[in-house]
């Protein structure tokens, strides 16, 4: 078990100085959390993730475990285990030979090995493909004995690089229950790297979210989720994703109107508004699929006409896709909803679940 810290790390590849893989990223990890990097594929978390096992090289900054310098650690010395998206088992193997490799090398006794071989093996429900080869093994069978592997041992650190990637949508459901209640028993300090934002938050009690090779946010899931620091964080988190629009603010007496393609979706009363003065004329406007409203009557007052695309009945939601003043919006609604291609609509956009980002920036503007 052990904390886990970052001051201003970086890494470069190449001789540019300037083409930074990952750029000054500083974090602290606590003892016994499931930490989870976010983000899309080549925003630098796997990158980060192998700088603290050692097998990346650091161009610049610290890590820490317990306070201690790793940098110039092997990953043996750093004691961390560490399950690969690419298997990295031995052919040559049985899976039992493989899981129980680096017990070996620590010259596990034989007993000891065989009640964690029994444990890992339930948890990760492979007890019958024990004695065969990695040749024999679909690829989500590979996946999990590589995980078996990684967490059979007794590391301070257990570093996972999207160890579920290749298992189907049911079996990733199952082994993300499974990982999580794992980590409740071992008790160690997790960091997981994904690209899968459902997975990030259903195992992370915190989560990093990365991108272009920096830390964009770090928090719980409920706060990534319900207050993103940047449109980025907003649009990368949620399913189907934020909507976002340009829209113009303009003055009318108390309240700032605020105009999509000269329509009104909604006012804003002025002392809501920090530093009105520095307000900018235009801004992006992010609501979440969920947030949006579907009236009842043409007449409501800010109510505004959309056209219906398509409509998804899927489970306990339905995904409706509409076009609303010449913009693509989703919304979720109830299921085995009834909308026809090109039928009218009419939406609401309530003022307490906009966010509000700079357009120049990408910062988030937070109302009073």
């Amino acid at each position: 078990m052990a904390e886990v810290t970052l001051e201003n790390v970086k890494k470069i590849y190449g001789r540019n100085p300037e083409v930074l893989a990952v750029k000054d990223v500083s974090l602290h990890i606590q003892d016994r959390e499931f930490f989870v990097f976010l983000g899309p594929s080549g925003c630098g978390k796997t990158t980060t993730l192998r700088m603290i096992a050692g097998l990346e090289e650091i161009s610049g900054g610290t890590i820490y475990f317990d306070k201690k310098t790793v940098n110039d650690l092997t990953p043996q010395k750093r004691n961390v285990s560490m399950a690969f998206e690419n298997y990295a088992l031995y052919p040559t193997l049985s899976v039992w030979e493989n899981i129980a490799f680096p017990l070996k090398i620590r010259k596990w006794n034989n007993d000891t090995i065989r009640k964690k071989m029994e444990w890992v093996a339930g948890a990760l429900q492979i007890g019958d493909i024990l004695h065969k080869k990695p040749f024999e093994l679909s690829g989500g069978q590979q996946q999990r004995v590589s995980l078996a592997r990684a967490i059979v041992r007794e590391a301070e650190v257990f570093l996972f690089d999207e160890p579920l990637s290749h298992l189907d949508m049911k079996q990733r459901q199952l082994m993300r229950a499974e990982i999580k209640r794992i980590n409740k028993d071992l008790q160690n300090t997790m960091i997981y790297v994904t690209h899968d934002q459902k997975e990030a938050m259903a195992l992370a009690d915190r989560i990093a979210v990365m991108n272009d090779g920096k830390l964009q946010q770090v928090g719980t899931p409920f706060e990534i989720y319900e207050n993103p620091v940047n449109e980025f964080v907003a649009g990368f988190i949620g399913e189907p994703p934020m909507n976002f629009l340009n829209c113009q603010i303009l003055r009318l007496n108390d309240f700032f109107e605020l105009i999509l393609k000269k329509q009104v979706i909604a006012k804003i009363h002025q002392s809501r508004l920090p530093n009105q003065e520095l307000f900018p004329q235009f801004v992006r406007v992010g609501i979440r699929p969920k947030r949006i409203q579907i009236t009842n009557s043409e007449n409501k007052k800010d109510a505004l006409q959309a056209a219906v695309i398509v409509y998804e009945s899927i489970g306990e939601k339905g995904i409706l896709k509409v076009q609303l003043l010449g913009e693509p919006i989703y919304l979720i609604t109830e299921p085995n909803q009834k909308f026809s291609k090109g039928e009218n609509i009419h939406l609401s956009f309530p003022i307490q679940y906009l966010f509000f980002f700079n357009p120049e920036t990408g910062e988030r503007i937070n109302l009073k």
